[in-house]
Order: C-alpha cells, then sequence, then structure tokens
C-alpha cells in the first residue's frame, strides 16, 4: 500500500507521523512550530484568542485525555478577506495563510466538517481522515472513535485527492 507513493503524499504521510509523535511526547512546543493549524478557544462571548498560552494549554487539554485529539466541530465558514478558515465550536480552527494560498493545508485529525463558504478554496485542503466523503462545492468528512488515521489510509486518501485536485 505505502510502496510507489507520489512526493506529496510521502511528504504529508511524514507530517502527519511528526505530529503523532509529538502529541505521545507531550511536546507542545514542537505542536505548536509545526502544524498549519491552530487551535484556538472561543470564549462564551464569541472572542477568540488566539495568544501562545491558550493554543498550547488547549492542545494539553486534549492530549491529556490520551485519546488524541477530540474535540466538538460543527461548521465553518470563511471570513470576509479570505485570509482565514474560522470553524465553529468549543474548539475552533483558524487557519493562517498571509497570501491566501490554502494549498496543502494540513489537518491532521478526524471531525465533522461542513464547507458553507465560497469559492474553491475547499479543494485545496488537505484532511488526513481515514473516511472523507466529498460534497458539492465543500467536503464533509465524518471521524472515526479512533482519531489516529492509519499512514495506509492516508496514503490511500491522499491518493484519491491528489487524482481529483492536484
Amino acid at each position: 500500500m505505502l510502496s510507489n507513493l507520489s512526493p506529496l503524499q510521502t511528504s504529508l504521510i511524514e507530517k502527519v507521523k511528526a505530529f503523532y509523535a509529538a502529541i505521545d511526547k507531550d511536546d507542545f512546543a514542537a505542536l505548536e512550530g509545526m502544524m498549519a493549524v491552530d487551535i484556538v478557544h472561543r470564549s462564551g462571548n464569541g472572542d477568540v484568542s488566539r495568544t501562545s498560552k491558550v493554543v498550547i494549554e488547549n492542545r494539553k487539554k486534549l492530549a491529556d485525555s490520551r485519546n488524541r485529539v477530540k474535540h466538538d466541530v460543527t461548521r465553518c465558514w470563511f471570513p470576509a478577506g479570505a485570509d482565514g478558515v474560522m470553524v465553529s465550536g468549543d474548539i475552533t480552527f483558524d487557519i493562517l495563510s498571509a497570501k491566501g494560498d490554502f494549498r496543502n493545508i494540513i489537518i491532521p485529525f478526524a471531525a465533522s466538517f461542513n464547507f458553507n463558504g465560497v469559492g474553491d478554496i475547499s479543494e485545496h485542503l488537505v484532511f488526513m481522515d481515514p473516511s472523507p466523503i466529498l460534497v458539492a462545492r465543500g467536503i464533509n468528512i465524518v471521524g472515526d472513535e479512533d482519531l489516529r488515521p492509519t499512514l495506509e489510509n492516508v496514503a490511500s486518501t491522499m491518493e484519491a485527492y491528489e487524482s481529483t485536485y492536484f
């Protein structure tokens, strides 16, 4: 399954392996440095804190259960200017891109995503989930109970995305 992988697949698999290795070691500094996605906390009044302390503390809370990355994310949208993607939920993802180039952004965990945004940005997002379901003008991904995808599943998923979008 892992033979004859494309350079894209190989690169993504290595990044996923590094991500989970950092979680196993509780290496939150490494996580903060390697992630294309910042995990931030949305407070009750709707404010979003992007401080490193909040990012790290929330990652610790997610990893403490040893269930890897547990979160409740229900929907997302593209804010005005399309300079990031905000996801509603108790844990919020802020995908930052200074030039608005969302190609090869990696979200290496499973969740339910429903893209209600505009344009074709969703086609350039790369998800590490064993069971992706493509939806017209967006992507809906339903995560499994075990949020750690196998390398075989990552390779299979990337093969499908690469043939479709790259």
